[in-house]
């Protein structure tokens, strides 16, 4: 993220237009979907959660990202089917829809397919949008945070794609710090050689 980015979220201010991507425009969706959980724990207090923004990247976002066939479109298709959703409930639904196009979004601008990518980004962002809509009275403004938010999803798209190279092209059998190297000469992604190295040496333990 550059330091425009970095300045305009801190301020609360739009992001400048020639500085957006599917992948901010499904960072800023994520954010808001993350608000809005944390706002419905807070009123229904569930006893097995104990930190729900946590909660949140570990079971509705990276959830999200590691299922290939997850697809937005699933979930609001089962909503309208359903319309006699308990409006939490309902909502539920939107949620999940707004992380999987986010991450469609993010997989797709990954792969290439930079128009998929805005499609994705932009119907994250409408249901974002109703989201915050039904959350009218509640507070979401808080810049640090959806900085914060926006910053985790992108890392984890970012390492994700990482692991995807590393897999593909690097042979196994080189240290992490040697196959960091190696990514790092061939750009694939803008962490630094400190960071990728610890991402494929937490993968290989991840695999033990």
């Amino acid at each position: 993220m550059t330091d425009q980015e970095n300045q305009s979220s801190e301020t609360d201010e739009p992001m400048p237009r020639h500085l957006r991507t599917p992948i901010t425009e499904a960072g800023s969706a994520i954010s808001a979907a993350c608000d809005w959980w944390i706002d419905l724990c807070a009123n229904i207090k569930p006893e097995n959660i104990s930190d729900p923004e946590d909660f949140f990247f570990e079971k509705a976002f990276e959830s999200a990202w590691d299922n290939p066939e997850e697809d937005g479109q699933k979930h609001i298709n089962e909503l309208l089917s359903n319309v006699e959703y308990e409006s939490n409930f309902a909502l539920l639904h939107v949620m999940n829809a707004v992380v999987a196009f986010s991450v469609q979004a993010m997989k797709a601008e990954q792969d290439g397919r930079h128009n998929d990518a805005w499609t994705y980004a932009v119907d994250a962002k409408y249901w974002a949008g109703i989201l915050k809509a039904a959350w009218a009275d509640k507070k979401h403004s808080n810049p640090a945070s959806e900085l914060a938010r926006r910053r985790h999803a992108e890392n984890y798209a970012l390492a994700q794609e990482a692991i995807k190279y590393w897999e593909q092209n690097i042979d196994p059998s080189l240290s992490a710090q040697k196959a960091a190297t190696e990514l790092d000469r061939a750009g694939v992604v803008p962490l630094s050689h400190k960071k990728i190295a610890e991402i494929i040496a937490a993968e290989r333990r991840r695999r033990q």
